[in-house]
C-alpha cells in the first residue's frame, strides 16, 4: 500500500492461511496513524533533548499513540539530539502488525520502506532480504528468523536511504524487540560511523531537504572511495555504538556495512540470540 510517505508491504497468515481482509484493514490502520501524526508534526520534529522535553513536558504525553511510540524509542536509544521522527517508519509498522496480531495472525510483517515490524509465533519463521548498500537498493544478504529468536523489528539506515544521515555507512541493519527501537537505533549507529576526511562531503541538512527535521545540522552528501583505514575506523565507531545499545538491552544485534566491508554485533556468543546473517546469495 502507498499513502503519502508510506510505502508499505503487509503480510499476514493464521497458521498458514492468508488473512486477506485483515491485511486490507491493517493498511487502513497505517493510514489512520499517519493522519494522526500529521496533526502533531511540529512536536515530532523537536529534538528529544530540548529543554522543554527535559523539563518533563514530552510531547507524547498529550499526543497520539504513534507519537508516544516514536518518543519512547528515541528515549531508549539515548541520543537526545534525535527527534521522534527517527522512529516514525518503525512506529507505524509496529502499530500495523499489532493490529494483525490482535486479529489472530500467527505470522505477520509490515515492511515500511525497509523498516520492518515482525510477529512470529514460536513455530513460524521468515527470511528477510538485507540491502548492504542503500544507494543501489540490491539485496545482498539474507537473514533467517524464527519466532524463538524474539526479534520483532529489523530496520536499516545509512547513506542513500530515505532519510538523511550524519555518518558514512552504506547501511546499518539493526535487530530489536520492535521496529521503532530498531529504526531509532539504526539511525543512531549510522550517524556514529562518521569519520572526518577529505573523501566525505557534508552539507547543512536543509540543503538536501528543505523540509527536514534536522535544520541547521550537518549531514553527509557524498562519500568517495575510502582508504581501508578509514573504512576500518568507521566500522569500529559503529560497532562501539551498537555494543553500547546491546549492553543496555536496547537492541539484539546489528550489521554495519561500509564500502564492501561489514562489522557484526550480535548476542549469539552470549547464548541469548542464535541468528546469523548469511553470505551473498
Amino acid at each position: 500500500m502507498q499513502f503519502g510517505p508510506i510505502n508499505m508491504v503487509i503480510g499476514a497468515w493464521h497458521r498458514g492461511t492468508l488473512m486477506q481482509e485483515e491485511m486490507k484493514k491493517a493498511a487502513e490502520i497505517a493510514v489512520y496513524h499517519l493522519e494522526e501524526l500529521s496533526c502533531v508534526l511540529d512536536k515530532a520534529r523537536i529534538a528529544y533533548g530540548t529543554a522543554a522535553i527535559v523539563r518533563d513536558r514530552c510531547p507524547c504525553r498529550s499526543g497520539p499513540r504513534v507519537l508516544a511510540y516514536m518518543c519512547d524509542a528515541v528515549r531508549q536509544a539515548g541520543d537526545l539530539s534525535l527527534t521522534p521522527m527517527a522512529a516514525v517508519a518503525g512506529a507505524i509498522a509496529d502499530l500495523t502488525v499489532e493490529a494483525l496480531e490482535g486479529w489472530g495472525a500467527t505470522k505477520a510483517f509490515a515492511n515500511n520502506g525497509g523498516d520492518i515490524a515482525i510477529k512470529l509465533t514460536p513455530e513460524e519463521s521468515t527470511c528477510i532480504g538485507i540491502v548492504s548498500c542503500l544507494a543501489n537498493g540490491k539485496i545482498s544478504h539474507k537473514l533467517t528468523l524464527t519466532g524463538r529468536d524474539g526479534i520483532g523489528g529489523v530496520a536499516t539506515s545509512g547513506l542513500g536511504g530515505r532519510s538523511l544521515t550524519k555518518g558514512i555507512a552504506d547501511a546499518v541493519v539493526v535487530l530489536a524487540d520492535n521496529a521503532r527501537l530498531a529504526d531509532a537505533s539504526a539511525t543512531l549507529i549510522a550517524n556514529e560511523t562518521l569519520v572526518e576526511t577529505a573523501e566525505v562531503i557534508r552539507v547543512k541538512a536543509e540543503f538536501l531537504d528543505p523540509q527536514t527535521d534536522l535544520q541547521g545540522q550537518m549531514v553527509t552528501q557524498t562519500v568517495h572511495s575510502l582508504p581501508h583505514r578509514i573504512i576500518a575506523e568507521a566500522l569500529e565507531r559503529g560497532k562501539r555504538s551498537a555494543l553500547q545499545l546491546l549492553d543496555r538491552g536496547v537492541i539484539k544485534g546489528a550489521f554495519i556495512f561500509v564500502q564492501g566491508e561489514m562489522a557484526e554485533v550480535t548476542t549469539g556468543h552470549r547464548g541469548r540470540l542464535v541468528c546469523r546473517i548469511n553470505e551473498h546469495y
